[in-house]
Protein backbone atom coordinates (compact mmCIF):
# COMPACT_ATOMS: atom_id res chain seq x y z
CA UNK A 1 0.00 0.00 0.00
CA UNK A 2 1.04 3.37 -0.69
CA UNK A 3 0.98 6.77 1.01
CA UNK A 4 -2.12 8.45 1.90
CA UNK A 5 -3.60 10.94 -0.24
CA UNK A 6 -2.10 14.22 1.37
CA UNK A 7 0.08 13.43 3.81
CA UNK A 8 2.21 15.59 4.66
CA UNK A 9 6.00 15.90 5.23
CA UNK A 10 7.54 15.38 8.41
CA UNK A 11 3.90 14.17 9.81
CA UNK A 12 2.70 10.54 10.73
CA UNK A 13 1.18 9.24 7.97
CA UNK A 14 -2.33 8.41 8.87
CA UNK A 15 -2.65 4.17 8.90
CA UNK A 16 -4.79 0.86 9.72
CA UNK A 17 -5.42 0.80 13.48
CA UNK A 18 -5.10 -1.31 15.72
CA UNK A 19 -1.65 -2.69 14.56
CA UNK A 20 1.05 -2.60 17.52
CA UNK A 21 4.44 -0.46 15.81
CA UNK A 22 7.90 -0.84 17.01
CA UNK A 23 9.30 2.82 16.43
CA UNK A 24 12.32 3.36 14.93
CA UNK A 25 14.07 5.56 17.00
CA UNK A 26 14.60 7.96 13.91
CA UNK A 27 11.29 10.31 14.10
CA UNK A 28 11.96 11.10 10.34
CA UNK A 29 11.39 7.29 9.50
CA UNK A 30 8.39 6.90 11.65
CA UNK A 31 6.84 9.61 9.71
CA UNK A 32 7.25 8.03 6.36
CA UNK A 33 6.44 4.78 7.90
CA UNK A 34 3.32 6.04 9.01
CA UNK A 35 4.39 5.75 12.86
CA UNK A 36 6.59 2.64 13.16
CA UNK A 37 7.02 -0.99 12.16
CA UNK A 38 4.34 -3.51 12.63
CA UNK A 39 5.47 -5.35 15.59
CA UNK A 40 6.28 -9.56 15.32
CA UNK A 41 7.16 -9.10 11.74
CA UNK A 42 10.32 -9.22 9.63
CA UNK A 43 11.68 -6.61 7.74
CA UNK A 44 14.65 -6.31 5.08
CA UNK A 45 17.07 -3.26 5.25
CA UNK A 46 18.79 -2.93 2.07
CA UNK A 47 21.87 -0.75 0.92
CA UNK A 48 25.12 -0.74 -0.15
CA UNK A 49 28.81 0.26 1.33
CA UNK A 50 28.56 3.57 3.61
CA UNK A 51 24.03 3.47 3.41
CA UNK A 52 24.49 3.58 7.42
CA UNK A 53 22.69 0.13 7.28
CA UNK A 54 24.61 -0.71 10.62
CA UNK A 55 23.55 2.86 12.27
CA UNK A 56 20.13 2.22 11.47
CA UNK A 57 19.98 -1.20 13.02
CA UNK A 58 21.21 -0.16 16.30
CA UNK A 59 18.86 3.13 16.47
CA UNK A 60 16.20 0.52 16.42
CA UNK A 61 17.86 -1.67 19.31
CA UNK A 62 18.40 1.65 20.72
CA UNK A 63 14.62 2.52 20.69
CA UNK A 64 13.63 -0.70 21.77
CA UNK A 65 16.32 -0.20 25.04
CA UNK A 66 14.45 2.85 25.90
CA UNK A 67 11.08 1.74 25.63
CA UNK A 68 12.06 -0.80 28.17
CA UNK A 69 12.31 -3.90 25.48
CA UNK A 70 14.99 -6.68 25.14
CA UNK A 71 17.25 -6.10 21.84
CA UNK A 72 19.23 -8.69 20.28
CA UNK A 73 21.99 -7.47 17.92
CA UNK A 74 23.26 -10.39 15.48
CA UNK A 75 26.55 -9.44 14.19
CA UNK A 76 27.78 -12.06 11.36
CA UNK A 77 29.74 -9.66 9.70
CA UNK A 78 30.86 -7.42 12.45
CA UNK A 79 32.92 -8.24 15.90
CA UNK A 80 31.22 -6.87 18.85
CA UNK A 81 35.06 -4.36 18.79
CA UNK A 82 33.33 -2.76 15.42
CA UNK A 83 30.09 -2.50 16.58
CA UNK A 84 31.15 -0.69 19.90
CA UNK A 85 33.22 1.32 17.56
CA UNK A 86 30.34 2.18 15.51
CA UNK A 87 28.62 3.01 18.42
CA UNK A 88 31.42 5.46 19.91
CA UNK A 89 30.89 7.20 16.85
CA UNK A 90 27.76 8.64 17.74
CA UNK A 91 28.51 8.97 21.28
CA UNK A 92 26.03 6.29 21.52
CA UNK A 93 26.16 3.28 24.89
CA UNK A 94 25.32 -0.11 24.44
CA UNK A 95 24.35 -1.24 27.49
CA UNK A 96 21.59 -3.08 28.12
CA UNK A 97 21.59 -4.54 23.93
CA UNK A 98 22.64 -8.09 23.97
CA UNK A 99 25.20 -8.29 21.20
CA UNK A 100 26.23 -12.21 19.81
CA UNK A 101 28.92 -12.54 17.32
CA UNK A 102 29.04 -15.74 15.15
CA UNK A 103 32.37 -15.89 12.80
CA UNK A 104 31.35 -16.89 8.72
CA UNK A 105 35.10 -16.93 8.41
CA UNK A 106 35.01 -20.15 10.54
CA UNK A 107 32.52 -22.05 8.53
CA UNK A 108 33.93 -21.01 5.14
CA UNK A 109 36.58 -23.14 6.07
CA UNK A 110 35.31 -26.17 4.19
CA UNK A 111 38.98 -27.71 3.57
CA UNK A 112 39.29 -28.37 7.05
CA UNK A 113 35.91 -30.00 7.22
CA UNK A 114 36.09 -33.83 6.31
CA UNK A 115 32.61 -35.26 5.39
CA UNK A 116 30.68 -36.78 2.42
CA UNK A 117 27.92 -34.56 2.56
CA UNK A 118 28.01 -31.18 0.70
CA UNK A 119 29.26 -28.23 2.94
CA UNK A 120 25.79 -26.02 2.19
CA UNK A 121 24.01 -29.14 3.85
CA UNK A 122 25.78 -28.80 7.37
CA UNK A 123 27.31 -24.66 7.29
CA UNK A 124 23.67 -22.63 6.64
CA UNK A 125 21.86 -25.62 8.73
CA UNK A 126 24.41 -24.60 11.77
CA UNK A 127 24.28 -21.12 11.85
CA UNK A 128 20.98 -20.80 11.36
CA UNK A 129 20.69 -23.12 14.62
CA UNK A 130 23.05 -20.87 16.41
CA UNK A 131 20.87 -17.90 15.73
CA UNK A 132 17.94 -19.07 16.57
CA UNK A 133 19.86 -20.79 19.57
CA UNK A 134 20.37 -17.10 20.84
CA UNK A 135 17.26 -15.52 20.22
CA UNK A 136 15.74 -18.41 22.17
CA UNK A 137 18.25 -17.53 24.92
CA UNK A 138 17.71 -13.56 25.06
CA UNK A 139 13.95 -14.16 24.18
CA UNK A 140 14.21 -10.52 22.69
CA UNK A 141 11.33 -7.93 21.33
CA UNK A 142 13.45 -6.51 18.57
CA UNK A 143 16.49 -8.03 16.99
CA UNK A 144 19.07 -6.91 13.87
CA UNK A 145 20.69 -9.46 11.66
CA UNK A 146 24.06 -8.33 10.15
CA UNK A 147 23.98 -9.27 7.39
CA UNK A 148 22.12 -11.55 5.22
CA UNK A 149 24.86 -11.56 2.69
CA UNK A 150 27.40 -13.64 5.24
CA UNK A 151 24.10 -16.37 5.23
CA UNK A 152 24.04 -16.20 1.38
CA UNK A 153 27.95 -17.25 1.38
CA UNK A 154 27.00 -20.55 2.55
CA UNK A 155 24.13 -21.59 0.68
CA UNK A 156 25.23 -22.96 -2.69
CA UNK A 157 21.24 -22.76 -4.43
CA UNK A 158 18.45 -20.23 -3.87
CA UNK A 159 16.18 -23.30 -2.41
CA UNK A 160 18.47 -23.96 0.23
CA UNK A 161 18.54 -20.26 1.46
CA UNK A 162 15.20 -19.44 0.92
CA UNK A 163 14.22 -22.40 3.04
CA UNK A 164 16.62 -21.03 5.78
CA UNK A 165 14.73 -17.59 5.56
CA UNK A 166 11.28 -19.07 6.22
CA UNK A 167 12.43 -20.88 9.33
CA UNK A 168 13.41 -17.52 10.80
CA UNK A 169 10.18 -15.83 9.38
CA UNK A 170 8.33 -18.67 11.61
CA UNK A 171 10.16 -17.96 14.79
CA UNK A 172 9.57 -14.24 14.32
CA UNK A 173 6.01 -14.70 14.34
CA UNK A 174 5.62 -17.87 17.26
CA UNK A 175 7.98 -15.30 19.68
CA UNK A 176 6.36 -12.61 18.79
CA UNK A 177 9.70 -10.93 17.82
CA UNK A 178 10.58 -8.08 15.45
CA UNK A 179 13.15 -8.83 13.20
CA UNK A 180 15.51 -6.23 11.06
CA UNK A 181 17.58 -7.90 8.40
CA UNK A 182 20.69 -5.93 6.69
CA UNK A 183 21.46 -7.51 3.11
CA UNK A 184 23.87 -5.27 0.79
CA UNK A 185 22.20 -4.50 -3.04
CA UNK A 186 19.98 -7.24 -4.33
CA UNK A 187 21.14 -10.19 -6.04
CA UNK A 188 19.34 -11.67 -9.07
CA UNK A 189 17.99 -14.63 -6.97
CA UNK A 190 16.80 -12.38 -3.87
CA UNK A 191 13.79 -11.45 -5.46
CA UNK A 192 12.09 -14.00 -4.06
CA UNK A 193 13.57 -12.93 -0.89
CA UNK A 194 11.75 -9.67 -0.96
CA UNK A 195 8.49 -11.16 -1.09
CA UNK A 196 9.21 -13.07 1.79
CA UNK A 197 9.46 -9.96 3.83
CA UNK A 198 6.68 -8.10 5.48
CA UNK A 199 8.70 -4.51 4.79
CA UNK A 200 11.57 -3.11 2.41
CA UNK A 201 13.25 -0.63 2.76
CA UNK A 202 16.15 0.46 0.51
CA UNK A 203 18.78 2.98 1.00
CA UNK A 204 20.80 4.48 -1.75
CA UNK A 205 24.31 6.38 -1.26
CA UNK A 206 24.80 8.51 -4.27
CA UNK A 207 27.97 10.50 -5.07
CA UNK A 208 27.76 14.04 -5.70
CA UNK A 209 30.46 15.73 -8.76
CA UNK A 210 31.13 18.01 -5.62
CA UNK A 211 29.80 18.99 -2.25
CA UNK A 212 28.15 15.93 0.33
CA UNK A 213 27.36 13.09 -0.90
CA UNK A 214 23.57 12.68 -1.64
CA UNK A 215 21.56 9.52 0.84
CA UNK A 216 18.24 8.67 0.08
CA UNK A 217 15.57 6.39 1.55
CA UNK A 218 12.89 4.56 0.08
CA UNK A 219 10.16 2.68 1.59
CA UNK A 220 9.61 -0.47 -1.15
CA UNK A 221 6.67 -2.45 0.65
CA UNK A 222 5.14 -2.25 4.40
CA UNK A 223 2.31 -5.03 4.81
CA UNK A 224 -0.64 -3.36 6.03
CA UNK A 225 0.65 0.10 6.58
CA UNK A 226 0.19 3.00 4.50
CA UNK A 227 3.03 5.10 3.98
CA UNK A 228 4.93 7.88 2.44
CA UNK A 229 6.48 6.74 -1.52
CA UNK A 230 9.43 7.64 -2.75
CA UNK A 231 12.49 9.06 -1.84
CA UNK A 232 13.23 10.75 1.31
CA UNK A 233 16.12 12.35 1.76
CA UNK A 234 18.83 11.36 5.15
CA UNK A 235 22.27 12.37 6.99
CA UNK A 236 24.66 10.28 8.43
CA UNK A 237 25.89 12.54 11.80
CA UNK A 238 27.55 11.97 15.00
CA UNK A 239 24.57 11.26 16.75
CA UNK A 240 22.93 8.89 14.19
CA UNK A 241 20.91 9.36 11.19
CA UNK A 242 18.15 11.68 10.73
CA UNK A 243 15.55 10.82 7.75
CA UNK A 244 13.98 14.48 5.79
CA UNK A 245 10.16 12.46 4.70
CA UNK A 246 9.87 14.04 1.50
CA UNK A 247 6.94 17.20 2.08
CA UNK A 248 3.55 16.16 0.80
CA UNK A 249 -0.06 18.47 1.31
CA UNK A 250 -1.22 17.63 4.88
CA UNK A 251 -4.12 16.42 5.13
CA UNK A 252 -7.98 18.22 6.35
CA UNK A 253 -7.04 21.65 6.52
CA UNK A 254 -9.63 24.04 3.90
CA UNK A 255 -8.53 26.93 2.75
CA UNK A 256 -9.56 29.67 4.38
CA UNK A 257 -11.28 32.97 2.66
CA UNK A 258 -8.25 35.59 1.26
CA UNK A 259 -6.81 37.90 3.30
CA UNK A 260 -4.14 40.40 2.55
CA UNK A 261 -1.24 41.41 4.63
CA UNK A 262 0.80 45.02 4.78
CA UNK A 263 4.35 44.30 2.97
CA UNK A 264 4.87 47.99 5.22
CA UNK A 265 5.47 50.50 1.87
CA UNK A 266 1.85 52.13 1.15
CA UNK A 267 3.10 52.81 -2.23
CA UNK A 268 4.13 48.86 -3.01
CA UNK A 269 0.51 48.00 -1.32
CA UNK A 270 -1.69 49.63 -3.64
CA UNK A 271 0.54 48.33 -6.66
CA UNK A 272 -0.33 44.60 -5.20
CA UNK A 273 -3.71 45.66 -5.09
CA UNK A 274 -3.85 45.66 -0.97
CA UNK A 275 -0.83 43.73 0.04
CA UNK A 276 0.02 39.94 -0.57
CA UNK A 277 -2.09 37.12 0.14
CA UNK A 278 -2.14 35.29 3.23
CA UNK A 279 -1.16 31.38 2.10
CA UNK A 280 -0.11 32.89 -0.83
CA UNK A 281 3.76 32.65 -2.70
CA UNK A 282 5.04 36.40 -3.96
CA UNK A 283 7.53 35.82 -6.37
CA UNK A 284 9.81 38.72 -7.05
CA UNK A 285 11.58 38.37 -10.36
CA UNK A 286 14.49 40.11 -12.38
CA UNK A 287 17.78 40.84 -13.12
CA UNK A 288 20.82 41.44 -10.61
CA UNK A 289 20.98 44.65 -8.69
CA UNK A 290 17.28 45.58 -9.42
CA UNK A 291 16.09 45.50 -5.57
CA UNK A 292 14.23 41.85 -5.42
CA UNK A 293 16.08 41.13 -1.75
CA UNK A 294 15.63 44.76 -0.58
CA UNK A 295 12.09 44.54 -1.48
CA UNK A 296 11.87 40.94 0.54
CA UNK A 297 13.50 42.30 3.04
CA UNK A 298 11.32 45.27 3.96
CA UNK A 299 8.45 42.56 3.45
CA UNK A 300 9.90 40.11 6.07
CA UNK A 301 11.08 42.78 8.19
CA UNK A 302 7.22 44.56 8.56
CA UNK A 303 6.21 41.53 9.64
CA UNK A 304 8.30 40.83 12.30
CA UNK A 305 7.99 44.59 13.66
CA UNK A 306 4.35 43.28 13.78
CA UNK A 307 5.14 40.81 15.84
CA UNK A 308 4.81 37.82 13.35
CA UNK A 309 7.07 35.28 12.70
CA UNK A 310 9.52 35.44 9.89
CA UNK A 311 12.06 32.65 8.62
CA UNK A 312 14.34 33.81 6.09
CA UNK A 313 16.33 31.61 4.14
CA UNK A 314 19.55 33.04 2.33
CA UNK A 315 21.20 30.46 -0.46
CA UNK A 316 23.46 33.44 -2.14
CA UNK A 317 24.02 35.23 0.29
CA UNK A 318 26.33 35.22 4.04
CA UNK A 319 24.02 35.97 7.15
CA UNK A 320 26.61 38.65 8.21
CA UNK A 321 26.25 40.32 4.71
CA UNK A 322 22.61 40.52 4.37
CA UNK A 323 21.96 41.73 8.17
CA UNK A 324 24.75 44.75 7.31
CA UNK A 325 22.77 45.61 4.26
CA UNK A 326 19.72 45.54 6.25
CA UNK A 327 20.93 47.74 8.42
CA UNK A 328 22.17 50.34 5.61
CA UNK A 329 19.06 50.31 4.65
CA UNK A 330 17.21 51.41 7.72
CA UNK A 331 15.84 48.00 8.10
CA UNK A 332 15.02 46.38 11.96
CA UNK A 333 16.03 42.92 11.02
CA UNK A 334 19.49 43.07 12.47
CA UNK A 335 17.92 43.50 16.19
CA UNK A 336 14.95 41.44 15.10
CA UNK A 337 17.23 38.32 14.39
CA UNK A 338 18.95 39.15 17.64
CA UNK A 339 16.10 38.73 19.89
CA UNK A 340 15.06 35.72 17.86
CA UNK A 341 11.69 37.36 16.14
CA UNK A 342 13.13 37.28 13.01
CA UNK A 343 15.17 34.20 11.62
CA UNK A 344 17.69 34.61 9.84
CA UNK A 345 19.40 31.59 8.02
CA UNK A 346 22.23 31.06 5.33
CA UNK A 347 21.93 28.10 3.45
CA UNK A 348 24.95 25.92 1.82
CA UNK A 349 23.28 24.63 -1.42
CA UNK A 350 26.28 22.18 -1.41
CA UNK A 351 25.71 20.50 2.02
CA UNK A 352 22.25 20.38 2.36
CA UNK A 353 19.68 18.17 -0.17
CA UNK A 354 16.39 19.78 -0.60
CA UNK A 355 14.28 17.22 1.41
CA UNK A 356 16.34 18.57 4.82
CA UNK A 357 15.71 21.98 3.49
CA UNK A 358 12.01 21.41 3.28
CA UNK A 359 12.00 19.86 6.74
CA UNK A 360 13.56 22.75 8.47
CA UNK A 361 11.23 24.80 6.91
CA UNK A 362 8.42 22.85 8.09
CA UNK A 363 10.17 23.15 11.64
CA UNK A 364 10.20 27.04 11.03
CA UNK A 365 6.67 26.98 10.41
CA UNK A 366 5.46 24.87 13.39
CA UNK A 367 7.56 27.31 15.76
CA UNK A 368 4.88 29.81 14.34
CA UNK A 369 6.64 31.43 11.33
CA UNK A 370 3.98 32.94 9.34
CA UNK A 371 6.65 34.88 6.12
CA UNK A 372 8.91 32.53 4.84
CA UNK A 373 11.99 34.50 2.43
CA UNK A 374 13.41 32.01 0.07
CA UNK A 375 16.35 34.44 -1.19
CA UNK A 376 17.41 32.38 -4.21
CA UNK A 377 15.39 30.10 -6.28
CA UNK A 378 19.44 30.09 -7.82
CA UNK A 379 20.54 28.12 -4.83
CA UNK A 380 17.14 25.86 -4.30
CA UNK A 381 17.88 24.67 -7.88
CA UNK A 382 21.61 23.70 -6.70
CA UNK A 383 19.99 22.18 -3.87
CA UNK A 384 18.43 19.66 -6.26
CA UNK A 385 20.49 17.39 -8.09
CA UNK A 386 17.97 16.63 -10.47
CA UNK A 387 16.40 19.90 -11.42
CA UNK A 388 14.14 18.95 -13.58
CA UNK A 389 11.97 17.45 -10.59
CA UNK A 390 12.21 21.34 -8.70
CA UNK A 391 8.44 22.60 -10.09
CA UNK A 392 6.87 19.25 -8.20
CA UNK A 393 8.96 19.68 -4.99
CA UNK A 394 8.56 23.61 -5.31
CA UNK A 395 4.71 22.97 -6.02
CA UNK A 396 4.55 20.39 -3.23
CA UNK A 397 6.74 23.11 -0.68
CA UNK A 398 4.25 25.87 -1.71
CA UNK A 399 1.05 23.78 -0.90
CA UNK A 400 1.81 22.85 2.58
CA UNK A 401 2.72 26.49 3.38
CA UNK A 402 -0.42 27.95 1.45
CA UNK A 403 -2.58 25.70 3.70
CA UNK A 404 -0.38 26.19 6.97
CA UNK A 405 -1.32 30.45 5.70
CA UNK A 406 2.32 31.31 5.42
CA UNK A 407 2.83 34.42 3.15
CA UNK A 408 5.87 32.75 0.96
CA UNK A 409 8.23 35.27 -0.99
CA UNK A 410 10.60 33.83 -3.51
CA UNK A 411 13.26 35.84 -5.38
CA UNK A 412 14.66 34.42 -8.59
CA UNK A 413 16.65 35.39 -11.69
CA UNK A 414 15.92 36.61 -14.91
CA UNK A 415 17.78 34.54 -18.04
CA UNK A 416 19.64 37.11 -20.38
CA UNK A 417 20.20 39.69 -17.48
CA UNK A 418 17.95 42.77 -18.03
CA UNK A 419 16.27 41.21 -20.99
CA UNK A 420 12.80 41.76 -18.96
CA UNK A 421 10.34 39.09 -17.32
CA UNK A 422 9.41 37.27 -20.50
CA UNK A 423 12.94 35.55 -20.90
CA UNK A 424 13.07 34.25 -17.40
CA UNK A 425 13.45 30.33 -16.40
CA UNK A 426 11.78 30.94 -13.14
CA UNK A 427 8.37 28.93 -12.26
CA UNK A 428 5.89 31.87 -12.50
CA UNK A 429 3.21 29.79 -13.09
CA UNK A 430 3.33 28.36 -9.64
CA UNK A 431 3.15 31.74 -7.57
CA UNK A 432 0.30 33.21 -6.98
CA UNK A 433 1.67 37.13 -7.37
CA UNK A 434 4.70 37.31 -9.69
CA UNK A 435 6.50 40.85 -9.38
CA UNK A 436 8.89 41.75 -12.34
CA UNK A 437 12.23 44.40 -11.86
CA UNK A 438 13.88 45.57 -14.13
CA UNK A 439 15.86 48.95 -15.32
CA UNK A 440 15.12 51.98 -17.58
CA UNK A 441 17.72 54.61 -18.60
CA UNK A 442 17.05 57.86 -18.25
CA UNK A 443 19.53 60.97 -17.79
CA UNK A 444 22.40 59.15 -18.49
CA UNK A 445 21.56 56.70 -15.25
CA UNK A 446 20.07 53.44 -14.81
CA UNK A 447 17.09 53.38 -12.52
CA UNK A 448 15.48 50.40 -11.13
CA UNK A 449 11.37 50.03 -12.07
CA UNK A 450 9.04 47.57 -10.46
CA UNK A 451 5.69 45.78 -12.14
CA UNK A 452 3.48 43.47 -11.18
CA UNK A 453 2.33 40.64 -13.66
CA UNK A 454 0.29 38.72 -11.79
CA UNK A 455 -2.19 38.25 -8.84
CA UNK A 456 -4.74 35.44 -8.92
CA UNK A 457 -6.55 36.54 -5.70
CA UNK A 458 -7.66 39.94 -7.42
CA UNK A 459 -6.91 43.15 -9.05
CA UNK A 460 -3.62 45.01 -9.03
CA UNK A 461 -2.02 48.39 -10.51
CA UNK A 462 -0.65 47.63 -14.00
CA UNK A 463 2.01 51.23 -13.82
CA UNK A 464 5.52 50.71 -13.93
CA UNK A 465 6.86 52.44 -11.33
CA UNK A 466 10.36 53.72 -10.22
CA UNK A 467 11.88 51.66 -7.44
CA UNK A 468 13.71 53.86 -4.76
CA UNK A 469 16.36 51.82 -2.68
CA UNK A 470 17.58 53.80 0.61
CA UNK A 471 17.19 54.34 4.42
CA UNK A 472 14.81 54.86 6.38
CA UNK A 473 12.41 53.38 5.03
CA UNK A 474 14.35 50.68 3.16
CA UNK A 475 12.79 51.00 -0.31
CA UNK A 476 9.53 52.80 -1.70
CA UNK A 477 7.95 53.28 -4.96
CA UNK A 478 7.72 56.88 -7.03
CA UNK A 479 4.88 57.74 -9.21
CA UNK A 480 3.64 56.01 -11.98
CA UNK A 481 6.01 55.87 -15.26
CA UNK A 482 3.51 57.60 -18.03
CA UNK A 483 6.42 58.18 -20.65
CA UNK A 484 8.56 54.76 -20.98
CA UNK A 485 8.89 52.79 -23.87
CA UNK A 486 10.32 49.69 -24.81
CA UNK A 487 8.95 48.07 -21.04
CA UNK A 488 7.70 45.54 -22.69
CA UNK A 489 10.33 44.26 -25.21
CA UNK A 490 12.66 44.43 -22.27
CA UNK A 491 14.22 47.53 -22.72
CA UNK A 492 12.77 50.46 -21.76
CA UNK A 493 13.90 53.83 -21.88
CA UNK A 494 12.54 57.69 -21.34
CA UNK A 495 10.85 59.30 -24.00
CA UNK A 496 12.99 61.56 -26.15
CA UNK A 497 10.45 64.34 -25.34
CA UNK A 498 10.55 63.86 -21.86
CA UNK A 499 13.79 63.03 -20.08
CA UNK A 500 12.66 62.97 -16.45
CA UNK A 501 9.33 60.84 -16.72
CA UNK A 502 8.89 60.74 -12.91
CA UNK A 503 8.85 64.61 -12.83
Amino acid sequence: MGETEGSAGGEPVPSNPGLPLAATGIPGLDAASGGGFPRCRMYLLRGGSGTGKTTLGLQFLLAGREAGEESLYLGLSESRDEIESIARSHDWSLAGIHIHEYSIADQLRAETRQTIFNAAEIELPETMAALLEAMDRVRPARCVVDSLAELRLLADDALRYRRQILLLKEYVVVNRCTVLLLDEHRGPNDVEIENLMHGVILLDHEAAPYGHDRRRLRIKKLRGRRFSEGYHDYRIATGGISVYPRMTLPEGRPAAKVETMSTGVAALDRLLGGGVDRGGSLLLVGPAGTGKSSVAARVAASAAARGEGVAIYLFDESREMFLTRCAGLGLPLPALAETGAALVRAVDPAEMPFGEFANELRRAVDAGARVVVIDTLVGLRTAMREERFLPLQLRELLAYLARSRVVTVLVDREIGGARGPHSTDTLSYLADTVVAFRYYECGGEVRPVISVLKRRAGEHEHAIRELRIGPPEGVDLGPPLTRLRGSVTGGPVCDDRDPDPAG
